[in-house]
């Protein structure tokens, strides 16, 4: 089977949103290492379907369509794990789990403190 051109493979995120804008750069940034990798992913799953397990970072593919496959090794987990920390650009080294504000806790008490205290009054007895 022929080879794919490197100008055939394109970010596969839209333009729409500021995160896909921002993943379009990752994916420029890092457009070497991709294409590489994608060319070393696809000629060893041609033809295949199913789950694919990612060597590098763990992750599992689902689906083996090529815009899942770019989608993948574009996204910072990967890149963490395969370029390592120091391999990243300044502004890919921030932590890529973020917690949302519906997520967190607006207390004084943690809910951990609350815990002890109920199990230690409970002992006392």
């Amino acid at each position: 089977m022929e080879e794919i051109p490197d100008h055939s493979i394109t970010p596969p995120f839209g333009n729409n949103k500021q995160s896909n804008i921002e993943a379009n750069e990752r994916f420029n940034r890092y457009r070497p290492y991709i294409v590489g990798w994608y060319r070393d992913i696809m000629n060893l799953r041609m033809g295949m379907s199913g789950m694919y397990e990612c060597p590098v970072c763990g992750s599992i593919l689902t689906a083996s369509k090529s815009c899942r496959v770019l989608a993948h090794l574009a996204s910072k987990k990967h890149l963490r794990a395969a370029l390592g920390e120091d391999g990243l650009h300044e502004c890919d080294k921030s932590d890529g789990r973020r917690v949302s504000s519906k997520h967190t806790i607006n207390s004084t008490t943690t809910p951990v403190d609350c815990v002890v205290g109920d199990v230690a009054s409970g002992l006392g007895e």
